[in-house]
């Protein structure tokens, strides 16, 4: 359970705070007239017990902290006339200040003053709170870095520049180590508030060794450069610089309550290793969020990133932000010292909007950049969507497996497209996303509710989220965004409309018998028999059985091949099957996985579909 200020004073300085009340009612007995109203005469005040209610604490420096510490007191005044033998109880509220060293781990407490409580908007600069975690709200995190370089590494702020974490390291007086600390790299870094004789994997004996740490020292494992995405030196060691400045007066409120407490062991996945109290969280979703902002303050950032795109964009004559956004990252990584996925989250936070679709991969596969109406997709929803989700949620969701609008969607580079011309288009090398498409994915493209299954404390959603590079080892589950309206307007004008009906109207006019129907789709098709086998890998014999309607001849597989190679229309191919001797059994992945492919792979090429259907196996 976390320390507590509020517990701290009532379990450890109550006698101090009781005796300056008592002190203080003895001293101005007219406060409390009001109260004892009821007697003929006020007699002797005696103060019997008090509760603290709330502590509200300032850090006006480094060592220092100031306290306000509102109490409830229990009073009691006997009657003054002898005539009566009658009492009273009151229960004041007082503030009682004081201050305490965090070097004497508050052990120095002593109070400056006693005032009756009055209700009032406390909020200090520095304010903690009850568990001394710094009361930094995420709207306040850029004016909150900004204040940590003002006064470590001003010249942060004069123009855009990497920060030489040596000199930060120096001004704040901290050492730094690089050396192994767990055996299975499960942290990353370590911070040190006090001297201490502290465990550490040594990596030639691979066994764990003793070493004596002094107090503001931090380590660094060197195997973040494999292990961590968001990691890099520079962000660990800012990252351990924002624990130091920031929270040794948590360290030193949970030490007087655990004394075992010697360091802040910084986890690979999030979270404060070895230690459950519910602060750990709060502090490293601080340091989390603080660190970049640190290596990359707002406006030179921004400066810096307008600098490079519009450079980019003339060097190379591009049209759209989305031509060259990829490399902008890049160049602002390399710039700022930090890992691409750092500089892609910071350009998203500062409405760089083109950054969030880029650098994403799917299945392995790199996902082509795209962009959308800002504000459209919230933190925790995506467009872009693996196979094996795609064959998941084709069970799961009514709507994908039922709603007849869901198969004028096509899957082309991880997203559900709605199949239009302004949206898709044909080329060589198979459908793809026109650049239109690729701009305005709001009106065209399904939305998927993306949820951390591994790899990542989910209390970091802001960079887990955003973190779908190659090398993330975050592992996500994707659920489907109900309703086909999230794909947004879907604007169709006359030919579009055309478009969707030409294959109800061919419907019209096929035969009732399946292999009549399919012999009229081969004929009417651009391709011969040999054609259709030599792509799908179902032979001739046994597509010239099914267009004869031989019995034994073809199966659900088969036909489905032969539907993907004719690119017939998700209505077409369900028509066709219904009307043949096989049907879907869900039992079978490959059946399911051909069943996605009927109603959203129509339009690619053969080789494309093949080589997702293997995927599930691989």
């Amino acid at each position: 359970m976390a320390q507590s200020a509020k517990r701290y004073f009532q379990e450890e300085h109550e006698d101090e705070i009781f005796d300056a009340i008592s002190d203080h009612i003895q001293e101005y007995p007219e406060e409390l007239e009001d109260r004892f109203g009821r007697l003929h005469r006020r007699g002797e005040l005696t103060l019997e017990e008090i509760e603290v209610m709330k502590v509200s604490t300032d850090r006006h420096s480094e060592n220092e902290l100031d306290f306000e510490i509102d109490t409830r007191a229990t009073v009691e005044c006997d009657e003054g006339d002898h005539h009566y033998d009658d009492m009273c109880e009151a229960t004041p509220w007082y503030s009682v200040m004081g201050t305490g060293s965090l070097d004497d781990w508050l052990e120095d407490f002593s109070i400056t003053g006693v005032v009756p409580y009055e209700k009032r908007s406390w909020h200090p600069l520095h304010a903690l709170k009850d568990t001394f975690v710094p009361d930094i709200r995420k709207e306040n995190l850029d004016a909150v870095a900004e204040q940590v370089l003002e006064r470590y590494y001003p010249e942060a702020l004069r123009e855009p520049a990497a920060i030489d974490t040596d000199v930060l390291l120096k001004r704040l007086r901290l050492r730094k180590v690089e050396r192994r600390i767990s055996a299975d790299a499960s942290v990353f870094g370590r911070i040190y508030f006090e001297d201490v004789d502290a465990d550490f994997y040594n990596e030639e004996t691979r066994k764990m060794e003793t070493v004596h740490v002094k107090a503001g020292t931090i380590f660094v494992d060197p195997m973040i450069f494999f292990l961590r995405t968001m990691g890099s030196l520079k962000n660990t060691i800012i990252h351990e610089c924002v624990h130091w400045i920031f929270h040794r007066p948590v360290f030193v409120l949970e030490k007087i309550n655990d004394h075992s407490l010697t360091q802040l062991d910084c986890a690979v996945t999030g979270g404060v290793r070895g230690r459950t109290w519910s602060v750990a969280a709060q502090i490293e979703w601080q340091a989390n969020a603080l660190a970049p902002r640190i290596q990359m303050p707002k406006r030179m950032f921004q400066k810096k990133a307008d600098a490079v795109l519009a450079r980019l964009m003339a060097e190379r004559q591009a049209n759209s932000v989305l031509d060259v956004i990829v490399e902008a990252i890049g160049q602002m990584a390399e710039f700022f010292e930090v890992s691409r996925l750092a500089a892609k989250i910071r350009m998203v936070e500062l409405g760089y909007n083109e950054a969030r679709g880029a650098l994403i991969y799917v299945d392995g596969q790199y996902v082509r950049p795209y962009t959308c109406k800002p504000g459209f997709l919230k933190e925790h929803q995506t467009f872009s969507i693996g196979f094996k989700d795609v064959l998941r949620l084709g069970m799961a969701s009514l709507d994908l497996r039922e709603d007849p609008r869901s198969c004028e969607f096509v899957y082309i580079d991880s997203h559900f497209v709605y199949n239009r011309p302004r949206y898709v288009e044909h080329t060589p090398d198979g459908l793809q996303m026109t650049p239109y498409a690729l701009s305005h994915m709001d009106e065209c493209c399904l939305v998927f509710n993306l949820a951390i299954s591994d790899g990542c404390d989910g209390r970091y959603h802001s960079f887990c989220f955003l973190n779908r590079a190659e090398d993330s080892p975050i592992v996500f589950t994707t659920e489907y965004a109900k309703g086909l309206d999230m794909a947004g307007t879907a604007v169709q004008d006359k030919a579009e409309r055309d478009a969707m009906n030409e294959a109800y109207d061919l419907l019209k006019t096929l035969p009732g018998d399946y292999a009549d129907a399919l012999t009229r789709l081969v004929e009417d098709s651009d391709m011969d028999v040999e054609d259709i086998a030599a792509e799908t890998g179902v032979s001739p014999k046994t597509i010239q059985g099914m267009m004869a309607g031989k019995q034994g001849r073809g199966s659900y597989e088969s036909l489905a091949y032969v539907c993907l190679s004719l690119q017939l229309h998700p209505a077409i191919s369900e028509y066709l099957i219904d009307h043949s001797p096989w049907k879907f059994d869900f039992r079978q992945t490959k059946e399911r996985a051909l069943r996605e492919a009927l109603r959203h792979f129509y339009g690619h090429k053969m080789s494309y579909i093949h080589a997702k259907i293997a995927s599930l196996s691989a």
